[in-house]
């Protein structure tokens, strides 16, 4: 059951589950598909700042 807040539409909602999965294929494809070149360079938990640069 989605829960929707009455402040903001259902459209806004979609919109921010969409990019959020968005994010979560990317993590997901840097993580396993991508090999890095430094594990140290990608951390287990991804900043945010990363995300919105890739």
């Amino acid at each position: 059951a989605r829960k929707v807040v009455t402040s903001i539409s259902i459209q806004d909602a979609d919109s921010r589950w969409e990019k959020h999965r968005v994010d979560c294929v990317n993590i997901m494809n840097n993580r396993y598909m991508k090999k890095p070149r430094s594990p140290s360079k990608f951390p287990r938990t991804l900043p945010r700042s990363n995300l919105v640069q890739e």
